[in-house]
């Protein structure tokens, strides 16, 4: 049996079942340290539709940390978040818990729980920044569909997309734990319309893979196989 446990996130449709435009898969599972025990105990949802967890992580022979993740609307960490889309904070060497999370209306992100210290629980907070700009007015999303075949890929993958309007746009792919491995657009204008374009995979090791599209008012991805 192992002796470690993982963040975990799942996003489910109105009808209970997986949401396959989270992660590719509709969860993801985030560790923090070889043989940790990570848990979450409460979730949060900024004004960017970002996901933030709070918990803790350690082992089980105690010392354990505040720990939190973040990951975007689309089910990849988000490496503008502490390190690589994680935090970890140890308030005095021994336990600290997570067990609530709040946004403030600057943006802020605070975590509150307990922290062992002088022999006893004491309530402990932190506080985080969370990237965000107070006063940025949101636009109205732009919804856009895209393909990607063939699927599994050997050498190229196309990727087919429309566009609404005409847009700033990029385009990578990233690991299943949100690191980006490969750009191939990068703030790009296109015109609206019909897009296609044909991206090598042949440098990528086998395995799987979200190719993202990011445009200045939405963010698509879908998952692929390389072989």
């Amino acid at each position: 049996m192992s002796n470690s446990a993982d963040f975990a996130i799942w996003r489910l449709n109105n009808n209970g079942t997986l949401d396959n435009t989270f992660n590719g898969t509709g969860f993801i599972t985030i560790p923090f340290n070889t043989n940790a025990i990570d848990a979450i105990y409460k979730i949060g949802l900024q004004a960017d539709n970002k996901i933030v967890a709070a918990g803790s992580t350690g082992n089980a022979f105690g010392s354990y940390n505040y720990a939190l993740a973040r990951v975007d609307s689309m089910g990849i960490l988000d490496g503008g978040f502490g390190n690589g889309g994680k935090a970890i904070t140890d308030f005095t060497g021994s336990d600290d818990l997570a067990f609530a999370i709040a946004i403030q209306p600057d943006l802020k992100i605070v975590a509150a729980g307990e922290t062992w210290q002088n022999g006893k629980w004491n309530f402990s907070l932190a506080r985080y920044f969370s990237g965000l700009n107070v006063g940025v007015i949101d636009e109205p999303a732009e919804h856009f569909e895209l393909s990607a075949y063939p699927n599994p890929a050997s050498n190229y993958i196309n990727l087919n997309y429309e566009l609404t309007n005409n847009a700033t746009v990029s385009i990578a792919v990233y690991d299943v734990m949100g690191k980006r491995i490969k750009s191939y657009v990068h703030n790009e204008t296109k015109i609206k319309g019909m897009q296609a374009e044909a991206l090598a995979v042949d440098d990528l090791k086998k395995g799987v893979y979200i190719l993202r599209i990011e445009t200045d008012r939405a963010q698509r991805g879908v998952r692929f196989v390389k072989n």
